[in-house]
């Protein structure tokens, strides 16, 4: 279940924060978060995602998409910052996806393909969409903020000093990038082995300086799509899709399937498992949480990047080496994990 946060980001960051009001003058600007309003985005949290991680540069096409369940002030405030930079982004604005890596129109699928930078803030993700993948292909450097609110926006892994994160990531790689094994254990239950033997390694640190990089934000994650993986996966974090639900899963993985669902929300988990056939049921993907300023809201986006936390994920894994492409990509947290690589222990 998600948490209210908006306490935090009131203390956290009124301090320093200016934007622009209609005069051009820089001011704090008052937040009332028991009204939900933020009349501006703050100044930190644009430039984060437009300097910082995106390094934007005035002669670059900027797309940005977002959705109708996603605040709009979101949208608006990346677009406006980009143009106070002398950048000619344009902003488009679809019908929510119904699940995560659904494919977006037609429309905006062309138009991601003449895109230099890509921005997308939208309720479901479309990180592990094809049109994601083509436009990688093309050049496209993407960042993608599945389910982001203004809170998250605001607060939490956002904060992280991204250039800090890149590099400690990539420290991390080096450990794992040789193993063929990785065992994961916790007291809920977990006991799972991955047969990571020919896969490669990838890194989500935020940053999306290089043409064919995609990332999320906020970021924080080492991942790869495994060759197999066995065992029981208790997940007693979050499940992307179910976040407004109570859940308690157990799943039973026999050569990369899940084979058998159960607990709290099993049946509602299988149902959107259902609707894309029996791919959806691979076990895609085992991600390894690395953001110190992420913390467990209740929310996929944020939640996967926490420290001391693994996730795995169902469906597609086209997107970062994989060999499946279900239709739909859904991010399952495991809380407090025992690593071993190789037989040796690992921790954070």
């Amino acid at each position: 279940m998600q948490k209210d946060r908006f306490g935090e980001v009131i203390r956290g960051w009124c301090d320093g924060f200016e934007a622009p009001d209609v005069t051009g003058n820089k001011t704090c600007i008052n937040l009332d978060p028991k009204k939900g309003l933020l009349k501006r985005m703050l100044e930190k949290s644009v430039r984060t995602t437009i300097d910082t991680c995106l390094d934007l540069k005035e002669d670059e096409d900027l797309l940005i998409i977002t959705d109708t369940a996603t605040a709009p002030v979101i949208g608006d405030s990346l677009l406006e910052y980009a143009h106070r930079k002398s950048n000619d982004a344009v902003l488009v604005r679809m019908r929510e996806r119904d699940y995560n890596g659904q494919e977006p129109p037609d429309l905006i699928r062309i138009a991601m393909l003449g895109a230099d930078a890509i921005i997308a803030a939208t309720r479901r993700s479309l990180t592990h969409t094809n049109a994601r993948v083509d436009a990688c292909k093309k050049g496209a450097r993407i960042i993608s903020m599945p389910g982001i609110t203004e809170e998250i926006f605001t607060s939490g892994g956002m904060r992280a000093d991204y250039i800090e994160l890149d590099r400690r990531i990539r420290d991390v790689k080096s450990i794992f990038e040789n193993a063929s094994e990785v065992k994961v254990l916790t007291d809920a239950g977990t006991d799972l082995t991955f047969d990571l033997s020919g896969c490669e390694w990838h890194i989500d640190s935020g940053i999306c300086h290089e043409p064919g990089i995609g990332v999320n934000l906020p970021a924080g994650e080492l991942f790869i799509a495994p060759k197999d993986v066995n065992g029981l996966a208790v997940l007693d974090g979050t499940v992307a899709g179910l976040e407004n639900e109570a859940t308690y899963l157990k799943v039973e993985i026999k050569d990369r399937m899940a084979v058998e669902i159960s607990g709290t929300g099993s049946e509602k988990l299988k149902d959107l498992l259902d609707r894309e056939g029996s791919n959806a049921y691979n076990i895609a993907e085992f991600g390894i949480g690395m953001n110190p300023k992420a913390s467990l809201i209740g929310n996929i986006l944020e939640d996967e990047k926490v420290v001391r936390t693994v996730h795995i994920a169902f469906g597609t894994n086209t997107a970062f080496g994989g060999d499946v492409d279900a239709g739909i990509h859904l991010d399952c947290v495991i809380k407090e994990p025992k690593i071993y690589v190789d037989g040796k222990r690992w921790s954070w």
